[in-house]
């Protein structure tokens, strides 16, 4: 087996995890490399990671048109027989785009891969988080492996062949107008070690005050569901099987009541405390921790907590 990972940053080292996994299942693949940047110096922290062979384009791959041409030329050297990407939004878009070129299969969202009667199968979670599937395909196959299921594998000694790819500019299809930075605090809620998250029990938007507060002191991020971002307005990213999948050391739910569509993005956490005044609240049977309160009421008296506990410290 021969897999094709397309590292389009740092942050997409995690595929190389993916071989690993395959590992465990005892199989060895041949794993190679596709980065962008042109160091080729840089590329000898993906062969000791695992990538036997490296191949280097000096584009951008945030232009799709080239990540697209760079992916074909790298598939069209390598032959794999499955090529991975971070599904992602761009990853997706490319990962289409390169399946039908190819005529090859596609397997969206994985987020394990396992043995089903001594086969390969790749899990996905499907029907918002109320059912997982396990689905084979022929080959070649894009699979598009959902963020942050697959640790790095650590650095190794290992030799590996690295190689420089020249892939012309493809003419731009698209001219971007203007380019704006998220703010800092919005970056990469998906990343973040501790989360305090609200749903609709947060009446007015001018109530994210006392959440930002409560975030602040626990050097948290804040995060919401979909109501509140699609619909509302109020946060420009929600946490859900349409939204930021989270792996958290805390999530501190406030006033969520726990549909699937929010639990399935949150399903990784390592401890959800969850606060909400119904007691039949079904995010209570997810959580590890719950408070029955209102927020209102627990989210002022915690904070004047913390207050008081870093006042002591100090």
């Amino acid at each position: 087996m021969k897999l094709l990972t397309v590292l389009r940053f740092k942050a997409d080292l995690e595929l190389l995890g993916f071989a690993k996994r395959l590992m465990e299942l005892g199989v060895n693949p041949v794993v190679e490399a596709l980065i962008f940047g042109g160091d080729l110096e840089e590329a000898q922290d993906y062969v000791v990671r695992g990538a036997r062979k490296v191949y280097v384009v000096e584009g951008d791959p945030r232009n799709l048109d080239w990540l697209l041409a760079s992916i074909l030329k790298a598939f069209e050297l390598s032959k794999p027989d499955y090529l991975l990407l971070l599904s992602d939004k761009n990853g997706k878009e490319v990962g289409a785009r390169v399946a039908q070129r190819l005529k090859a299969g596609s397997i969206a969202d994985v987020v394990d891969v396992v043995r089903v009667n001594g086969e390969i199968s790749f899990v996905r979670i499907v029907l918002s988080g109320k059912a997982i599937s396990y689905e084979k395909s022929v080959t070649p196959t894009v699979i598009l492996v959902s963020p942050r299921k697959f640790e790095p594998p650590p650095p190794q000694q290992q030799l590996g062949e690295v190689l420089s790819l020249k892939v012309p500019k493809p003419d731009e299809r698209v001219k971007v107008v203007r380019i704006e930075e998220k703010r800092k605090a919005e970056l990469k809620l998906e990343e973040a070690e501790f989360i305090v998250a609200v749903g609709r029990g947060l009446k007015r938007q001018e109530d994210l005050k006392i959440v930002q507060e409560l975030a602040q002191l626990l050097g948290a991020q804040v995060g919401c569901t979909r109501p509140i971002a699609a619909d509302m307005g109020w946060l420009p990213e929600w946490i859900g099987f349409s939204g930021k999948k989270v792996k958290p050391r805390l999530y501190l739910a406030l006033g969520i009541s726990g549909q699937t569509q929010h639990v399935t993005g949150i399903m990784d956490s390592k401890v959800v405390v969850a606060v909400n005044k119904d007691v039949k609240a079904p995010i209570f049977d997810y959580a590890d921790y719950y408070v029955v309160s209102d927020l209102y009421e627990y989210v002022p008296a915690l904070i004047k907590a913390l207050k008081r506990l870093s006042r002591k410290e100090a």
